[in-house]
């Protein structure tokens, strides 16, 4: 009898070990009908984050709080005003199903009701990068993105050498910073990193007597965004913290990264550091280290931003293919189709297409050759396709 009841406490423990933190932190998203994102930061039993329906549109930005426990999250989420006031919340709880997220809850909107939502882990994963991006779960994490720069020059021999890229053009700072930020100078979107789709909208909003807020681009895809939080404005500099939770640029998903920025002429310049990375060099003299934001642009101007049909089918997709057996994720970026895969004879196949280049149209179809010789034609937007790559692409080193 004690051996039964012993084998039954272990069974149990393993059971409430295998629902952790790692389980439900970072985003969560809708996979059909009414569009609901939700992004958890969780630090011990702690909990906060961000919900929206169209992250784009700033206008359905809110706030969760709450904390994690042995039968799953219990939180709210503060649906703020203009002026940072609440304008209603919602109460839920979150449990982790077989790989998906039940949230079931009660809304405090006018005419609210009681809702039971199931969100996904979005397929596609965070958008390759050209230093390793590592994510919750590890199956999506990627390999560098290899980038075949132009500029690229053939040098005497045989072997192809990268080449001297193009000049950078150097940054030249607009005028003077602000010397004494208010919020009011902050609150509002910043756009920045790109333009189409994958551009970043940096939100920031005011939520009862404290900044708040959260990054996306692109913005239907719970592995291209983050909460904003932990914000300080100290005369001329503003500070905040990006919660990364589920996927990072590095060997870590999650850990925070530190924004230092200042503010002037309708930009932020922004430089970033995070606890388990090496500082950042020091700049030569004359240089503005950093990247650069553009705004603020009201929140309301925002609002509209959305589309017709929940999940998008013209954004960047995912399509499932089967290379010798080996599952490949193709990501469309910057009208670049990556390869991503999982094995190191996948990367090389990725790393000859970027060196050939291939081009994406997501509103049509997509369009590439390989090696000159073998056109492919898929349809786009589907997250289902299915299609197998010819032996004599699978067959390059």
């Amino acid at each position: 009898m004690k051996i039964l009841v012993l084998v039954g406490m272990a069974g149990l423990l393993r059971v409430a070990a295998a629902q952790g933190a790692d389980d439900y932190r970072g985003g969560w998203r809708t996979d059909k009908g009414e569009a609901h994102t939700y992004e958890f930061s969780i630090r011990g039993d702690k909990v906060r984050g961000i919900y929206c329906t169209y992250c784009a549109d700033a206008t359905t930005l809110a706030f969760v709080d709450g904390t994690l426990g042995p039968d799953g999250l219990n939180f709210v989420v503060t649906h703020v005003k203009p002026d940072g006031g609440t304008a209603y919340v919602d109460k839920a709880i979150a449990r982790f199903d077989h790989g998906n997220l039940i949230v079931t809850g009660t809304s405090g909107a006018p005419g609210g009701g009681k809702f039971v939502r199931t969100l996904i882990k979005d397929p596609r994963g965070p958008d390759p990068l050209p230093v390793m991006v590592s994510t919750l779960p590890k199956a999506l994490s990627t390999a560098p993105l290899v980038v075949n720069r132009q500029g690229a020059t053939k040098q005497q021999g045989a072997t192809k050498q990268p080449g001297a890229a193009p000049p950078r053009v150097p940054y030249i700072q607009p005028g003077p910073w602000k010397s004494a930020l208010t919020e009011k100078d902050v609150m509002g979107v910043w756009l920045g990193y790109g333009v189409g789709a994958p551009k970043q909208f940096f939100i920031i909003k005011k939520v009862g007597d404290k900044l708040r807020g959260m990054v996306c681009g692109t913005c239907d895809n719970p592995y291209t965004m983050a909460a904003l939080d932990d914000f300080e404005i100290q005369g001329d500099t503003l500070k905040f913290n990006i919660l990364h939770e589920d996927w990072g640029d590095g060997d870590l998903p999650t850990f925070d990264k530190h924004v230092t920025a200042h503010v002037g002429w309708n930009e932020m310049r922004i430089t970033t550091t995070a606890d388990h990375q090496p500082p950042p060099r020091p700049a030569p003299p004359g240089v503005v280290p950093g990247s650069s934001l553009t705004g603020p642009i009201p929140i309301e101007a925002t609002s509209g931003n959305r589309w017709p049909e929940w999940t998008p089918k013209t954004l960047p997709c995912l399509i499932s293919q089967r290379m010798t057996g080996t599952p490949v994720r193709a990501i469309a970026t910057h009208a670049i189709i990556y390869l991503v895969g999982r094995t190191s004879f996948s990367r090389s196949l990725q790393a000859h297409l970027l060196s050939n280049g291939h081009f994406f149209n997501c509103a049509g179809q997509l369009s590439t050759t390989v090696m000159g010789t073998w056109p492919v034609r898929w349809p786009c937007g589907s997250t289902d396709s299915r299609k197998r790559l010819p032996s004599a692409v699978t067959s390059q080193p």
